[in-house]
């Protein structure tokens, strides 16, 4: 349907709704993350339906190993030090993987953690150029289509650990579940990365 002037109209759309960026689980078809009623600091993450407001949310690269956004390992030709994950045996393996954060809007806010129980929430950004200066569990590890989450992969496998085991981000899996951080046995896969 077109007006005068030759202009679709596009039912029920916002043109804000329309232009923001979403990050959606079962490859960006299912439930997205949410700024909970366009909260502050501290506010939770959480998951609605897609096309809705506050979820304006896009993958931001950091610089946080050796100036570069991706996982460095010398073994692998990819910088000069093992970075980011304190068991290099990860480095290795997730070589070359971009670092990243989840940026909402034109805020300084990104998906960050609640360490009490591990769903996601709203937090301060990290720095773009160092990769630092971000609230706990800001800093991602991006595979598309998993999220890897450094906080809780690096507090569960120190130095030498002989099996290490990967945190990811996982959908809480219906409208208005927590977006969970610390996900062992399950992994969503996210669209909009």
């Amino acid at each position: 349907m077109t007006v005068a002037g030759g202009l679709p109209v596009v039912a029920n759309v916002t043109p804000a709704l329309a232009q923001q960026q979403q990050i959606c689980g079962n490859n960006g078809t299912g439930y997205c993350l949410n700024d909970w009623n366009n909260g502050v600091s501290g506010n939770p993450v959480l998951m609605y339906y897609g096309g809705n407001p506050n979820e304006n949310f896009s993958v931001q690269r950091i610089k946080r190993c050796d100036g570069l956004s991706e996982v460095t390992s010398p073994v692998d030709g990819i910088g000069t030090t093992y970075c980011p994950f304190s068991d290099h045996t990860i480095d290795n393996v997730m070589a070359g993987a971009p670092i990243v954060q989840l940026k909402y809007g034109s805020t300084n806010l990104c998906v960050a953690v609640n360490t009490a129980n591990g769903h996601g929430v709203m937090g301060d950004c990290n720095s773009t150029s160092t990769g630092t200066g971000g609230a706990t569990g800001t800093v991602l590890i991006e595979e598309s289509p998993l999220l890897y989450n450094l906080y809780y992969t690096n507090l569960h496998n120190p130095a030498g650990t002989n099996s290490p085991t990967l945190y990811v981000l996982l959908s809480g899996g219906n409208p208005q579940q927590p977006l969970i951080m610390n996900s062992v046995n399950n992994a969503t896969s996210w669209g909009g990365l």
